[in-house]
């Protein structure tokens, strides 16, 4: 994909917030960490090399080997929301924070 292209590659949402590239980074098959926009509130971990993948109906997969913490997170039912997964994330670096 051209710089040209990449540069040009937006959208808007019905809200009118104007959504440009990247959206999203992509490794082999997860998605690479980002940091939590308000267009898209999702982030895989604290550091830049967590990388992880959020799944239809609110499923979420994260690693961080910067920390060594890995979680899988799978509702019983569908849901868009994923503050139940990434809560339980906080919690879970609030207590690595908490050993060290």
């Amino acid at each position: 994909m051209s710089a040209a292209f990449q540069e040009d590659l937006h959208f808007t949402l019905p809200s009118g917030a104007e959504v440009r590239s990247p959206i999203e980074r992509w490794g082999l098959g997860y998605q690479l960490n980002i940091e939590a926009t308000p267009v898209i509130p999702l982030s895989f971990g604290r550091s830049d090399s967590a990388f992880g993948h959020s799944g239809m109906g609110g499923q979420y997969g994260m690693a961080d080997p910067d920390t060594g913490l890995g979680l899988g997170f799978v509702r019983s039912h569908a849901s868009i929301n994923f503050r139940d997964a990434e809560g339980l994330r906080d919690r879970l670096y609030s207590c690595l924070a908490e050993e060290s």
